[in-house]
């Protein structure tokens, strides 16, 4: 038993005195001596020996890989192959910024080849290789300037990544918010996935004890370097600075007012001032031209200059003016009146003629049901965006989405509701029995579908996770996604899933469907959206399963087929509106209900309430079809917006017209009815055609909006009023 002890403490002091050995040009491991497991990777010998003379083969490859010469180094040539192969890997990450990918590669090539590696390395556990008996490193500490740590961090730290659409820091640091999470992740032991074989530690202090170890403090690249200057995307400190440019976060204010406030409140008080000033002076002129009219003679009276004949000379002239124009709009009212009434055959058929006409348009009616073009206009910059985006990369994904949120402020997951969920996810492939998701999904590595779903932290599996670990283990994973990445190995950022980091806190989580968009492509168009008719169905179903959940759901044709739902259902509003209204200006038209013989429909003006009704309608799809003919999108609004504003404004204007010839009829029965018919359009005519007139200006006007949907509403009432 004592021999056993002192083998022991020979070999703890063996290590000890390898572990304590700090000298330039000394080296602390060299070579690879094996493996600790059948599956792990090769890992370095724990030797102290002097730095080794670089042959001319391994100082050439090294000069190709780290930009530099080494005469001695203190790594194998099997080393350098292994440092090449793993700086390939990560240059896509960061080669768009030149001093990010310089940084990553000068690092890792003085950590491995330094010829003083023994003064920044120490050894801390050693094992016995598996494979070869041999004594390999299994854990060290590296010692590091936390200036240098922060200056290798904070050129890399913005650099962009597009195929994620975020940061390279995320894949490369596990989205590290500073150095030392930096270089903790890049220094944790993860062999299967693709980081380090073995635990290294990063220490940014030295011991207290002079061991000889020192920090190590090698010159790198800011990020706006002038040889490996990165751009202004990924650098900020590149961005071109604009001395000329306004402050944005500074406002124009007097006081506590915003300048434009206060220039409106200055032009209001002055325009009050001004109006206030003047009906004061016209109070005082009054005043003053009745104290002369009392105080001077007839005759004096008669030689008077009144100030106020010259500010009523204007009026006079505009008011002779207007009535010229009114008595011409009276007469051409009243001749269309005798016209009509004296040839109604030709009036009547002239006009269904002209109205069938443009309603033949009908025919060519094209409906627009595209939300994106009803409601964005076309000179908007992020619809151009859009368009030009479409244009060279292809159409943007279908998104299907299902929210799962719970009812009270708790937190939404558990382990029942975890396993539910696996168990629900896994019947997205087979929802629809014609069309499968693996058939219309977007497939990063053309291989499996982009989901975005908490359970894809473990590709869907749920076979890993018990009851007492599925908690730590998500969370984990919502912490360094890139050590859990889904079967299409894009990193899940915890953000899109949860609206909480902290997964014991979270309230609710997303699950994204990413179907791609072929819009050119009727049948696949179609086949997509018979699977998100399956995906709606199969989201509501969800509910009735779990009643304590709140599920809220969208799928792509979710907006369209709400939109085209609520104009469908307002059709019989229309109807039944259309229907009161002919049986209330019917009713009212005549003073009482309609007999069973066919004057009596006459007497009572039933027959005027329906045929004022059929004007009104022939009046909407006429104005609709010619709008078709010269290639208008319609949209479904047009049919619950338009009817209701015509049929309001035609029904005032024949109670008016009707009016009127009730009165000339009661005063003058003698008269011939064309010349009754006459007087009354006379009459009303003016102010109803005046009333258009001005209907007309303010629906053209509304047209200069860019949206389709406002030009489309506006400008039918416009042609419709004409």
């Amino acid at each position: 038993m004592r021999a056993i002890c002192l083998l022991l403490l020979t070999i703890n002091l063996a290590i000890a005195s390898v572990s304590s050995s700090h000298k330039p040009g000394y080296c602390n491991t060299y070579g690879n001596c094996g493996k600790k497991s059948v599956f792990g990777k090769p890992l370095p010998c724990a030797e102290f020996v002097p730095a080794v003379k670089a042959s001319q083969e391994s100082r050439e490859k090294l000069k190709s890989i780290c930009g530099k010469d080494f005469d001695y180094i203190c790594c194998s040539p099997e080393q350098i192959d292994i440092l090449e192969s793993n700086l390939k890997r990560v240059d896509p990450l960061i080669s768009s910024c030149p001093a990010c990918r310089k940084n990553f590669y000068d690092f890792f090539c003085q950590f491995s080849c330094s010829p003083n590696e023994s003064q920044f390395v120490e050894i801390i556990k050693t094992e016995t290789a598996r494979d070869t008996g041999k004594e390999v490193v299994t854990e060290i500490n590296q010692y590091v300037e936390p200036e240098m740590a922060n200056q290798f961090f904070d050129s890399c730290k913005n650099v962009k990544f597009s195929a994620t659409n975020g940061y390279a820091m995320d894949l490369i640091g596990g989205g590290a918010k500073n150095y030392s999470q930096f270089l903790k992740f890049l220094g944790d032991e993860k062999p299967l996935l693709g980081g380090s074989p073995y635990q290294i530690n990063f220490v940014y202090k030295l011991p207290e004890t002079d061991s000889g170890l020192v920090l190590r403090n090698e010159p790198l690249r800011d990020c706006n370097d002038k040889e490996y200057k990165c751009a202004c995307t990924d650098c900020e400190e590149s961005c071109p600075k604009l001395p000329h440019a306004k402050d944005l976060t500074k406002k124009c204010t007097v006081g506590v007012l915003p300048c434009f406030s206060f220039s409106i409140i200055i032009i209001w008080s002055c325009m009050i001032v001004l109006l206030g000033g003047y009906h004061v002076y016209l109070a005082k002129l009054k005043k003053e031209r009745r104290r002369s009219i009392a105080e001077d003679s007839e005759d004096d009276e008669s030689t008077m200059i009144n100030p106020l004949f010259y500010a009523g000379l204007g009026k006079k002239r505009a008011k002779q003016f207007s009535s010229e124009i009114g008595s011409k709009i009276q007469d051409w009212f009243a001749n269309i009146g005798y016209f009509c009434s004296k040839f109604p055959g030709i009036s009547i058929g002239t006009s269904l003629a002209v109205v069938v006409l443009l309603s033949l348009g009908l025919f060519k009616l094209q409906l627009e049901t595209d939300p994106v073009k009803l409601w964005v206009s076309p000179n908007d910059p992020a619809y151009k965006n859009q368009q030009y985006f479409e244009s060279n990369f292809g159409e943007w994904f279908r998104i299907e989405q299902v929210i799962v949120s719970s009812k009270d402020d708790g937190p939404v997951l558990n382990w029942d509701i975890v396993k539910w969920w696996f168990d629900k996810e896994s019947q997205l492939e087979t929802l629809n029995e014609n069309v499968r998701l693996s058939d219309i999904c977007f497939k990063p590595l053309d291989e499996t579908c982009a989901l975005q779903s908490f359970t894809q932290y473990f590709q869907g599996d749920i076979s890993g996770l018990t009851e007492t670990n599925w908690k730590s283990k998500l969370q984990s994973c919502v912490d360094s996604p890139v050590n859990c990445l889904p079967t299409f190995q894009q990193p899940l950022k915890p953000n899109i899933l949860f609206d909480s980091n902290d997964i014991s806190q979270a309230k609710a989580f997303t699950v994204t469907v990413l179907v791609n968009s072929d819009t050119q492509n009727e049948n696949y168009t179609s086949n997509t959206i018979s699977y998100e008719h399956s995906f709606q169905k199969w989201a509501a179903d969800l509910q009735t399963e779990y009643p304590n959940l709140n599920i809220a759901y969208s799928t792509e044709i979710s907006l369209k087929e709400e939109l085209n739902q609520s104009s469908n259902t307002d059709i019989k509003t229309i109807a039944i509106s259309y229907l009161v209204m002919f049986i209330y200006a019917s009713l009212a038209l005549g003073g009482k209900l309609p007999s069973a013989n066919l004057y009596s429909l006459v007497k009572t003006r039933f027959t005027l309430g329906f045929s004022s009704i059929i004007i009104i309608l022939l009046s909407v799809t006429a104005s609709v079809g010619f709008f078709s003919i010269i290639g208008l999108r319609s949209t479904l609004i047009i049919a619950e917006v338009i009817p209701f504003l015509v049929l309001a404004i035609g029904i005032d204007n024949i109670f008016l017209i009707v009016h009127e010839l009730h009165v000339i009829s009661e005063g003058n029965p003698n008269l011939a009815l064309e010349v009754r018919i006459s007087q009354a359009l006379k009459h009303i005519g003016p102010s109803c055609f005046i009333s258009a007139v001005l209907q007309v200006c303010m629906f053209l006007l509304a047209t200069s909006v860019d949206d389709l949907l406002y030009r489309a509403i506006s400008i039918r009432p416009a042609q419709t009023r004409r």
